[in-house]
């Protein structure tokens, strides 16, 4: 999912021993438990076999109604919706991060994919340390008031 700059080359383009791994969660549906390999044919075979031991088969409905959008070759349409809406999704957490925290956040912002990594400038103790130091409980809640140019945590 890119959504500015050049076309990166594609890894199977650009070597015969690549083993690409995917799923079709991000691109056709959150939460769809159905992936797909490209790679050497003993590779595959060989993975196959052990997923077969693992778990004996994938759904069946589902592998049906994945190969019959891609058999009809909806995705690559499907594909730049998605471009379209996530884009505008991201411009839109980008917009709000800087127009709400300003300052206070310093952002990461690749120019693909589905994340970006905020990090707030005044923040001592982060919630892993949270965490780690059992400072917390299952219905810790964490809030992040902006007062003037500075953030205070309240707990």
């Amino acid at each position: 999912m890119r959504y500015e700059g050049e076309k990166l080359p594609n890894l199977l383009e650009m070597s015969d021993k690549v083993v690409y791994l995917g799923t079709f969660s991000k691109v056709l549906a959150p939460g769809l438990r159905l992936g797909y390999i490209i790679a050497d044919e003993d590779i595959t075979r060989h993975l196959q076999m052990t997923k077969e031991g693992v778990d004996l088969h994938s759904n069946n409905l589902t592998q049906r109604a994945v190969c019959e959008f891609l058999s009809r070759n909806l995705l690559p349409e499907h594909i730049l919706k998605l471009r379209e809406v996530y884009g505008a999704r991201r411009h839109a957490m980008i917009h709000a991060l800087e127009r709400w925290l300003g300052e206070e956040v310093e952002m990461v912002v690749p120019t693909g994919g589905l994340f970006l990594w905020a990090k707030l400038r005044h923040v001592a103790m982060s919630i892993w340390r949270l965490l780690s130091g059992k400072m917390c409980s299952m219905c810790l809640e964490l809030c992040f008031i902006r007062m003037g140019a500075s953030l205070r945590r309240c707990v």
